[in-house]
């Protein structure tokens, strides 16, 4: 598995996570392999924003974010 598509559509609220999804987590899913990654933003906007930040943050995966979880496939699968 190379990569994922994380729907986060149903999330009502935010983590505050952002540092450690982007200093822990993604670059451990990044050295397991992955390459890919479309997130499915909830509709609740401070987690968009809280996305957006990790998105900003993080370097070596492909990563774009999507309204719409058929759109993050079609990219995973176009990729």
């Amino acid at each position: 598995m190379t990569k994922i598509l994380n729907n986060n559509s149903k999330v009502t609220g935010h983590s505050g996570a952002t540092s450690w999804m982007s200093e822990v987590w993604l670059p451990a899913l990044r050295e397991a392999g992955i390459t890919h990654f479309a997130w499915v933003y909830s509709h609740e906007f401070f987690t968009q924003l809280e996305i957006d930040n990790t998105v900003d943050r993080t370097t070596g995966i492909a990563m774009r974010t999507f309204f719409l979880p058929e759109d993050a496939r079609q990219w995973l699968l176009a990729h």
